[in-house]
């Protein structure tokens, strides 16, 4: 009986044994495993780290402006460079085929720059004031259908459009002649039924620019707009004729333009 009591302790004895050895090999098993498992995840996440922390270099994209962008850049305007056309404002270009229409009504010739001759500054001189300065004109009383004009207003038409002063005062021609400081010219003298628009004007820089020009001549009784357009003109049913072409430069002074050059193209 005590012999088969210890041999029953005796194997229960090594049971437990063997279970301990291996339950704890099993541990060991997973450490290690566990183990192997951090060491990846320490190689996989020092391998992310290095690749976000150092971003690869990435080539400039060419995009579009944004509105804001757009609104900034056409906000503050550029001087226009030379050879650009120039913008113009309805004022502006009103202010400029006034200037021409002078030109054209007053029958300046086509010339080069610094080749308009004398004679021809004063029968503009004296036209001009003929036209926009009739007061200016004083009752001739020796021939009663001449007038007389103060060649001092000669003097301020050809400085005011050609930014030139007249070295002396003399002419004489079919209608116009000089004496004792005043011009004499008919009181019914014949003035062009002409008036002139800018068709693009383009700054050449250095406060020069060109202009194109389209002279018309409107019919007797015209009662159209000369700053108006091609377009008004139709609808009233009075369509100028196109009559010349002329191409102008022009220099910007203190309270307007003087014509430098003046050419039919």
């Amino acid at each position: 009986m005590i012999k088969k009591l210890f041999c029953g302790i005796l194997a229960a004895t090594l049971c437990i044994c063997t279970g301990c050895s291996a339950n704890k090999s099993l541990s060991n098993k997973e450490i290690d495993k566990n183990n192997a498992s951090e060491a990846q995840n320490t190689v996989n996440t020092g391998n992310t780290q290095t690749s976000t922390s150092v971003p690869a270099k990435e080539h400039p994209k060419d995009t579009a402006p944004t509105s804001n962008q757009t609104n900034n850049s056409t906000n503050t305007q550029a001087p226009a460079a030379k050879g650009t056309e120039v913008n113009l404002s309805s004022e502006s270009k009103k202010e400029l085929n006034n200037f021409f229409t002078a030109i054209a009504k007053a029958r300046v010739p086509a010339f080069e720059k610094d080749k308009l001759s004398s004679n021809d500054l004063i029968m503009f001189g004296i036209r001009c004031n003929f036209i926009y300065n009739r007061q200016a004109l004083e009752k001739y009383e020796i021939d009663k259908s001449m007038a007389k004009l103060p060649e001092k207003y000669v003097d301020t038409a050809v400085e005011k459009y050609f930014g030139l002063k007249l070295k002396s005062h003399s002419i004489s021609t079919e209608d116009f002649s000089y004496a004792n400081g005043y011009y004499l010219l008919p009181y019914n003298l014949k003035i062009a039924n002409t008036f002139a628009q800018v068709d693009k004007l383009v700054d050449e820089g250095n406060g020069i620019y060109s202009a194109d020009l389209t002279l018309y001549a409107p019919t007797e009784g015209f009662s159209g707009d000369p700053n108006g357009s091609p377009k008004e003109w139709k609808q009233l049913g009075e369509m100028p004729k196109v009559f010349m072409k002329m191409k102008a430069k022009i220099k910007k002074v203190s309270g307007g333009y003087i014509l430098i050059e003046y050419l039919r193209v």
